[in-house]
C-alpha cells in the first residue's frame, strides 16, 4: 500500500513539473527560437490532433510536405506545405501554397515567406487542453498552487519526522558512554595501581638484604 502511494505520488509530482515547465516555455523566450503552441482545430488530423501541443523552430527554408506555422491576419494557423512559389516582381518574395491534411482543398490566400513563424518539430496530443486551463487563473491555481502547497507540506513533513528521530539517537548514544566509561576508568586505575604494588614489594626486598647483611657482620665480629 505504501509503494502503491509512493508511486502515485511521484507521477504526480511529475505531472506538476511537466506542467509547469510548459507553462513557462509557452510564455517565455526559448533559446534557439524554439516555441511550445497549442494547435485548437482540427483541420491536420489525423496528424496533429486538436488539443495537441506543437514544437516550432525557424528555418533557413522549408520544403514541400513540411509542416509550418504562420501568421494570419493576427492569428497562428499550422498547415502543411504542398507548393511553393518564388515572385520575382515583388522582390524575389516566396510564397508558400499551403493545405490542411482534413481539408479537401488548399488555402485561398498563398503564405509569403516573412509570415512564416517556423516549422513544426514534432506534436503531444491533446496537452494542449491542460496547458490552455493552466493559463487561466483557476486553472493556475488548481494545477500549479494546489499541487505545489501539497508537495511543499508532504516535504516539510518528512523533515520533521526526521528531526524527531534525532533527539531519540542522541539519547542512547549518552546512555551509552555513561555505561561504558566507568568500566574505562577502573581499568586505568588498576593498571596505575600494579605498578606502585611492585614498586612496594621491591622496596620491602631491599630492605631484608641490607638487615641480613647486618647480621652477618656483627656475627663476623663475635666470632673475632
Amino acid at each position: 500500500m505504501k509503494l502503491a502511494f509512493k508511486i502515485i505520488y511521484y507521477i504526480f509530482i511529475a505531472f506538476v513539473a511537466a506542467i509547469a515547465i510548459l507553462l513557462i516555455v509557452s510564455v517565455f523566450p526559448i533559446p534557439g527560437n524554439y516555441k511550445v503552441l497549442t494547435v485548437f482545430s482540427g483541420s491536420m488530423e489525423p496528424k496533429i490532433k486538436t488539443g495537441s501541443i506543437v514544437t516550432v523552430r525557424p528555418a533557413n527554408d522549408y520544403k514541400v510536405n513540411e509542416i509550418i506555422t504562420f501568421n494570419k491576419e493576427g492569428n497562428l494557423v499550422t498547415h502543411r506545405i504542398i507548393d511553393i512559389e518564388e515572385v520575382k516582381e515583388k522582390g524575389n518574395t516566396i510564397f508558400y501554397t499551403v493545405k490542411g491534411d482534413a481539408n479537401e482543398e488548399a488555402d485561398a490566400e498563398k503564405v509569403p515567406r516573412e509570415n512564416v513563424i517556423g516549422k513544426v518539430l514534432f506534436s503531444i496530443p491533446f496537452l494542449g487542453y491542460t496547458l490552455d486551463f493552466a493559463k487561466k487563473p483557476v486553472g493556475f491555481l488548481l494545477l500549479i498552487w494546489v499541487p505545489a502547497i501539497i508537495i511543499i507540506w508532504e516535504e516539510t513533513g518528512k523533515i520533521r519526522k526526521e528531526l524527531k528521530k534525532s533527539p531519540k539517537i542522541t539519547a542512547i548514544q549518552t546512555i551509552q558512554t555513561v555505561e561504558t566509561s566507568p568500566k574505562v576508568n577502573l581499568d586505568i586505575k588498576q593498571k596505575e595501581e600494579k605498578p606502585k604494588n611492585k614498586k612496594s614489594r621491591s622496596g620491602k626486598t631491599i630492605k631484608k638484604t641490607r638487615e641480613l647483611s647486618k647480621t652477618k657482620k656483627e656475627s663476623k665480629k663475635l666470632q673475632k
